[in-house]
């Protein structure tokens, strides 16, 4: 001991000694007690990680001869030395484990310091066994709780909480030895406090805080308090305490004693027979035949005969050291059987509780956990509860009103909760794994009272009960979490952590579960339940791709790397011994980080782990994988064997996730019984879990059953088949008969570890009796089946020595070759035999140098025509001849290789088709019907044909209604009443939507709206328009076209209200609707693939990418918001006397124009161009990228030479009698169907009108505006495009800018330029 360590200990005596002492039997205390006990209080807080101060004060025994003394003898007198003692004694008490900081120290020394630190509170426990000292407690708690809430103070309320964690420390402290090996029906140290609880009357004062709603506060205390006090305790004892035992209570003792007596009288038999009459020094020697000695010779036996069968040759040999962690969990339930006051005592206040407090405390202790305002893990008090006071009711006077609280369905999803947590905590955190299993353990047992409680509810006399019963039951098992949650337990079932215990009681809640489920559907007849399964969505992948520290390889070089790598993974996954790694931690509970994105991140480092040669590592994190994500599949399933596990892993390593892509075993739906490997690699995939309701099939349900898992615990359970009580060994028995008999999975059972079990059953002595009848008979059966077995395959004897899947059960019994799966019974299809894989081989080798996809050749020339794609894939992954299905494409992604092969007999059938409708309106359209392929498809195959000579002729023609040529004749004194007119009708039209709409700068914009609220889920939605309006932009063959925004969320559809955010769309190039015939907002047809993908970086919060330089021509209309707004203000522009002396100014460098055709004056139709020269106008038919024609103007260009230009002369009488033509029709447009109101220039197809500019200040002031080709008649048009002699493209162009034929937006694309 040091010199510091002499002067705190002396300190810390001559303050116990200043606290008081006994003097005549009475204690004294002195003036500065108080200060004394303050002074304890303060150099608790000073100990070291030893508590070295607890440890001395243990040893000087303060508590026992100064603490408990002080309360004795001054604690109703004085307020405040009582307080501060309780503040000191609360201290000292604290268990052990919360001193050393909820943890058992590993190294000797602190663990030796924890040691004492336990017995010295075994001591204290003791010395709380004073009546005067519980008296003082119970009057000054009585005392507070007199007191309103209104006149109690805080600090009262503060002592009321310690002196209830007090009691809380006093009961939690464990027995001592002397304790465990006292004997039935004599009283413990933790009875003695419990019988003086009751004189003082404290039991009253607890079980009044919990019945009084004021008190609700101290619920999780009292809680605590009430679940202490029944340590060691069972609910069957304190049910019949005090009572006369019932005719079933005899008669089960007596069938007990009677099975014990059985099985001594046998045993003593069986002793007796082992006897013979020689005397042992004469036993004999003898050979035994056909046993091998060391040498050569025949074993040479001097045993007794009647011993010779358990004769071995591993006598004496060192058994092999199970490493401490992989050792078996041997945790055993503590019960004992307390004397009958104590029993009589404890059941009286169970019936108490449970009659006036148990629904109001469960009730206000759920809410507390719900809100997460109690410590943590304080959910184990309330399970324990759950569990032992539903128990108790059920055994002492079932009455369902009393416990109705925790007999819900919430109640069952809440536990059914609680048990998932605790599974998937055990399973991650290793440190700490054996106490998340005795949690779920808890878990587990209130599960299965729930379900007792159920089943008894159900047998109830009154309909009422019965009613309540049939609802609940109707939830459980209608929902597929409760019905996968017991076969999902069994799976997961780890014998180096969870106890046999646990096991035992996980047996018996799935005896009882079937059984009711069973029961239910007998008498339901036809029950419909839920199914949720998973569902994969291909999807294109995003072009964004995922950075890894991976070099990318090529596929020569990843196959060299993979062989070099295959001999060590072959030997870790077919090693017997669990591949362990300490760096490896698939899920984090904690992260922000979503599930799915762990999910992607933990593929991502076990390809990373494979390409640096890290295989275990990479082994372990698959393992850890599948264990925290077992439904999806994507690791596999649980019950994969090591070749399933090293294609896996196979594939996994020849993924390219540079490009976003992983390929492995990715299952498109979940399958309750068995893998599939996916028909083809997808290059990005979307979950869904979609939910269905059908029709129960209950023996489908049993299959859920028969996994070697579930056959390993039974199997378990069975070994201990003499320390099971009959109701035990009759639910393993149960089981699995259900797995051989009616499932047909006997060959689940063809294994050595259960033979060895039967034949120690037959051996036994002890189990000839009728208790073990039900046991013999099925083991007897069982080996009847494998003897068949064996006659007609000698090999199940090698069979034996390994656990087996459905496959290899079916096999075992029919024959190897003959399995069917689950799936393949349905559809009749059964696996690959030798000779279809050679066929497939061969098949393989003639087509893999083909043309075309590789898979399409195969399939004609199969002899079993029932094979489909997926099949063809699979297996030829499997047989190695290709490592993933991108290499049977031939360089086609996706489903479209199917569709882009054309056979002879589909271009023969497209021929057919195009000659029937060749003269219809929409061609592709009509084909499309006939054939079940992309119309894009189609136009290239007809135009590789040559069946047409330009794919814009096969678009869909628009409807228009035939103009009488003769309208040209109204002349041109019409005009000004023309014009009147349709300033009227200008005036009287309605304003567009959006014509106060400007844009700006599109940085302030997005701070404003980076400001707002919920704001950041609108800009991420643009984020993603843009991008996926880029590829498809990229992709498409045809001329692309406006993307709509459509708001898929409320989120979007808020913002798109906002004024802000409107404002910076129409920044950057997102146009509004035109009319009340559009609805969403779309992105230009100016911004190209490079500029939205700017404006996406641009967007990105952690980039910071910089905004591009936009021009965009389009312009909100200011007048109009509807086509016929903007076609009058073009006629009054028409009607206007133009002048040939002025010209337009020339268009902005920057912006695309078109030359006009050679020979214009054939764009007008032959009627038309008969007018008088004099009266001409001069006309530039040059088109800026909006689609309108400069009049007045000459087109001019650098490259251009003066003598290059040419000009139209057009009648001014000709636009006025076009502008009373274009009234005419516009009148005549009011009963005129949509896809025939061309004059209003509405789209036929989208119901849009094109977003030309009509602004006419874009003019010169002074100059001549210009005459919109809308002004034109429609027959004009028509007729330039069937009579033209020159360049179909550019009579096509014009012709579509004139007519409104462009796509949505209204505007030439460079392709059309």
């Amino acid at each position: 001991m040091t010199q510091t360590g002499k002067l705190i200990y002396t300190e810390l005596q001559s303050i116990a000694n200043g606290i008081g002492k006994f003097h005549n039997g009475d204690y004294i205390r002195e003036q500065d007690a108080v200060d004394c006990v303050k002074d304890l209080i303060k150099s608790l807080r000073r100990e070291n990680e030893t508590c070295n101060i607890r440890r001395f004060l243990g040893q000087a025994q303060v508590l026992q001869e100064d603490l408990v003394p002080l309360i004795v003898y001054y604690g109703r007198a004085d307020e405040e030395l009582f307080e501060v003692t309780i503040r000191c004694l609360m201290n000292l008490t604290q268990p052990a484990r919360i001193v050393f900081k909820n943890e058992v120290p590993q190294d000797q020394s602190t663990r030796h310091c924890y040691i004492q630190v336990e017995e010295y509170l075994q001591e204290y426990k003791q010395a709380f066994v004073n009546e005067q000292f519980l008296k003082v407690l119970s009057e000054k708690l009585a005392y507070f709780l007199e007191l309103s809430w209104e006149e109690r103070s805080e600090d009262q309320n503060v002592l009321i909480e310690r002196l209830l964690v007090l009691l809380r420390n006093i009961l939690h402290v464990a027995a001592t030895d002397v304790d465990r090996l006292r004997t039935d029906d004599d009283a413990s140290t933790h009875d003695q406090i419990v019988w003086q609880m009751h004189q003082t009357g404290l039991d009253k004062l607890i079980l009044y805080i919990a019945s009084s709603d004021d008190e609700r506060r101290f619920a999780i205390h009292v809680l605590e308090i009430i679940s202490l006090m029944f340590r060691d305790q069972t609910p069957e004892q304190l049910s019949s305490a005090g009572a006369s035992r019932s005719r079933r209570e005899k008669e089960r003792d007596e069938q007990e004693l009677a099975r014990i007596t059985d099985m001594e009288r046998a045993k003593k038999q069986s002793q007796l027979l082992r006897l013979t009459t020689r005397h042992s020094r004469f036993g004999g020697t003898f050979v035994v035949k056909g046993m091998k000695s060391i040498s050569d010779k025949d074993v040479i036996y001097h045993k007794p005969l009647s011993e010779v069968k358990q004769h071995s040759f591993d006598v004496g040999k060192k058994s092999r050291k199970t490493p401490k962690n992989r050792q078996p969990i041997e945790g055993e339930e503590v019960t004992r059987r307390s004397t009958l006051s104590i029993r009589v005592c404890l059941k009286e206040f169970c019936v108490e509780f449970i009659k006036n407090c148990y629904n109001p405390l469960m009730r206000a202790v759920k809410s507390a956990l719900e809100r997460e305002s109690s410590q943590e893990n304080d959910e184990t008090y309330y399970l324990w509860s759950t569990r032992f006071f539903m128990q108790f009711q059920r055994l002492y006077h079932f009455d369902v009103e009393l416990v109705r609280e925790t007999v819900t369905v919430q109640e069952f999803n809440y536990v059914y909760r609680i048990l998932l947590n605790h599974l998937d905590m055990m399973m991650v955190d290793r440190k700490d794994a054996i106490i998340w299993a005795k949690r779920l353990h808890l878990a587990l047992r209130t599960f299965k009272e729930l379900l007792e409680t159920l089943q008894a509810m159900s047998n109830s006399r009154s309909s009422q009960v019965r009613n309540s019963a049939k609802v609940i039951q109707q939830n459980v098992f209608y929902m597929q979490e409760y019905r996968d949650l017991l076969p999902f337990l069994l799976k997961k079932f780890n014998n180096t952590r969870n106890s046999k215990l646990y096991a035992k009681d996980l047996v018996e809640t799935t005896h009882i579960y079937v059984r009711a489920m069973e029961k239910w559907c007998a008498t339901q007849g036809k029950v419909l339940v839920q199914r949720k399964r998973k569902v994969v969505k291909r999807r294109k992948a995003a072009n964004t791709p995922i950075s890894t520290e991976t070099p990318q390889h090529s596929q020569e070089e990843l196959e060299e790397k993979w062989n070099i790598l295959s001999d060590e993974l072959s030997d870790l996954l077919q090693d017997v011994q669990e591949v362990v790694s300490d760096d490896v931690t698939p899920f984090d509970a904690t992260s922000e980080v979503s599930i799915d994105e762990q999910r992607l991140e933990c593929v991502k480092s076990i390809y990373t782990a494979l390409h640096s040669s890290e295989c275990t590592k990479a082994i372990a994190l698959l393992r850890a994988a599948r264990e925290v994500w077992p439904d999806n599949g994507e690791f596999g399933a649980l019950d994969i064997s090591a070749e399933d596990e090293f294609m896996l892993l196979r594939e996994v390593f020849l993924a390219d996730l540079s490009q976003g892509q992983t390929e492995g075993n990715d299952n498109v739906e979940g399958d309750d019984y068995g893998d599939e490997v996916l028909e083809e690699e997808m290059e990005g995939v979307e979950e869904q879990e979609v939910t269905q309701e059908l029709e129960f099939d209950f023996r489908k349900f049993l299959m859920t059953f028969s996994s070697p898992k579930v056959v390993q615990v039974y199997t378990l359970l069975l070994t201990l088949y003499r320390n099971n009580d009959g109701h035990t060994n009759h639910c393993i028995v149960k089981m699995l008969h259900r797995i051989a008999v009616q499932n047909g999975m006997v060959a689940l059972l063809f294994q050595l570890s259960v033979f060895r079990t039967f034949q120690k059953i037959f051996n036994d002595d002890s189990t000839k009796t009728s208790h073990f009848a039900e046991l013999k008979t099925f083991a007897t059966y069982v080996l009847r089946q494998f003897f068949k077995c064996v006659e007609k395959t000698p090999k199940v004897y090698v069979e034996m020595l390994f656990w087996k899947n459905a496959k290899e059960c079916v096999e075992i019994v029919d024959g190897y070759g003959t399995y069917k799966s689950q799936s393949a019974r349905n559809f009749g299809k059964i696996l690959w035999t030798e000779e279809q894989e050679m066929e497939l081989k061969q098949l393989y080798e003639e087509h893999k140098d083909g043309e075309g996809d590789i898979v399409d050749n195969i399939l004609p020339h199969l002899i079993d025509t029932s094979r489909t794609r997926r099949q063809v894939v699979r297996q030829l992954i499997l047989m190695d001849l290709v490592t993933n299905s991108k290499q049977l494409k031939k360089g086609i992604s996706g489903r479209q290789t199917n569709r882009q092969t054309w056979s002879e007999e589909a271009v023969e059938e497209l021929r057919t088709l195009y000659e029937m409708h060749q003269h219809d309106d929409d061609v592709a359209g009509e084909i499309m019907l006939k054939l079940d392929r992309p119309r894009r498809h189609i136009v290239n195959k007809l135009v590789e044909l040559g069946l047409v000579e330009d794919r814009k002729l096969l678009r869909k023609k628009r409807k228009r209604k035939s103009v009488q040529k003769e309208a040209g004749s109204s002349g041109g004194g019409d005009s000004s009443s023309s014009e009147e007119e349709s300033d009227t009708e200008l005036a009287s039209a309605p304003t567009h939507p959006f014509s106060g709409l400007e844009r700006g700068d599109p940085l302030e914009l997005l701070s404003q709206l980076r400001e707002m609220p919920s704001m950041e889920l609108s800009l991420n939605w643009l984020r993603r328009s843009f991008n996926r309006t880029a590829d498809d932009r990229e992709d498409e063959d045809e001329e692309p076209e406006a993307t709509p925004l459509i708001p898929l969320m409320e989120e979007c559809e808020v913002a798109l209200q906002n004024a802000v955010f409107q404002k910076f769309l129409y920044t950057v190039g997102v146009n509004p609707p035109v009319d009340e015939q559009e609805q969403f907002w779309r992105i230009s047809l100016e911004l190209s693939p490079g500029v939205l993908r700017q404006l996406d970086a641009a967007l990105d919060p952690e980039s910071g990418g910089e905004f591009p330089r936009l021009d965009l021509q389009y312009n909100i209309p200011s007048g109009s918001a509807s086509r016929n707004g903007k076609c009058r203000k073009q006629k009054r522009v028409a009607n206007a006397k133009p002048k040939a002396t002025q010209r337009r100014k020339p268009a902005a460098k920057d912006s695309m124009e078109l030359e006009r055709p050679p020979k214009s004056k054939e764009f007008l139709s032959s009627d038309d161009t008969s007018s008088d020269s004099d009266s001409g106008v001069k006309l530039d038919t040059g088109l800026t990228r909006k689609g309108r024609v400069r009049a007045g103007t000459e087109s001019k260009s650098d490259s251009d030479s003066e003598g290059d230009k040419e000009n139209t002369t057009l009648d001014t009488s000709r636009v006025s009698s076009v502008a009373s033509l274009r009234k005419r029709r516009r009148v005549d447009n009011s009963h005129m169907p949509a896809d025939e109101s061309l004059s209003q220039g509405v789209d036929p197809v989208t119901g849009e009108g094109d977003r030309m500019d009509t602004n006419e200040n874009s003019d010169v002031e002074g100059k001549q505006p210009p005459v919109q080709f809308d002004s034109f008649p429609a027959t004009a048009l028509t007729q330039t495009y069937s009579d033209s002699s020159e360049s179909d493209d550019d009579h096509i162009t014009i012709a579509r800018a004139l007519s409104g034929k462009k796509k949505r937006a209204g505007v030439l694309s460079d392709s059309d330029d």
